[in-house]
């Protein structure tokens, strides 16, 4: 149980000074980098996927980057916009590990995407940006992460 208190501990404050030092030009990283990911027309789904899941899961603040991306996806492709939901999707997906309420946050940016990526989001995920949205906080695993065995 001790072991346990500073393990959270050293969490939160590492979170906190990671908060701190969280560079402020990193919504113009973003949309820089999510620029040059959609002016690359050699990209795959699956390497735009991967692409915006890294970004978002490595900001400082998730749902920012995903509204970042959601707004440079003004005139994308087809499979741009494929690539961007699946990449959300595994961003969510990914954050509800660590911190399920952010990982609600990006699922809230996603309802009101445009159809494609709230189409392979959803295919990702397995629910709808609605529902991930409305449970932010849990985990898809449940509240506890899935660490409890029933009753």
């Amino acid at each position: 149980m001790t072991r346990n208190f500073f393990l959270s501990a050293l969490i939160a404050a590492f979170v906190a000074v990671a908060a701190v030092a969280a560079p402020s030009g990193a919504r113009a990283d973003t949309a820089s980098d999510i620029a040059a990911i959609l002016a690359d027309t050699t990209l795959t789904v699956e390497e735009i996927a991967a692409q915006v899941a890294g970004l978002v899961t490595n900001a400082a603040d998730p749902s920012t980057a995903a509204s970042v991306i959601l707004a440079a996806a003004d005139g994308a492709t087809d499979q741009q916009l494929e690539g961007i939901g699946i990449g959300l999707g595994n961003a969510v997906l990914a954050l509800q590990l660590t911190d399920p309420a952010e990982a609600g946050e990006v699922a809230l940016e996603v309802t009101a995407a445009p159809e494609a990526i709230q189409t392979a989001f959803t295919a990702t995920t397995g629910s709808t940006a609605a529902v991930l949205a409305g449970g932010a906080g849990d985990s898809l695993l449940g509240r506890d992460g899935g660490s409890k065995s029933p009753g």
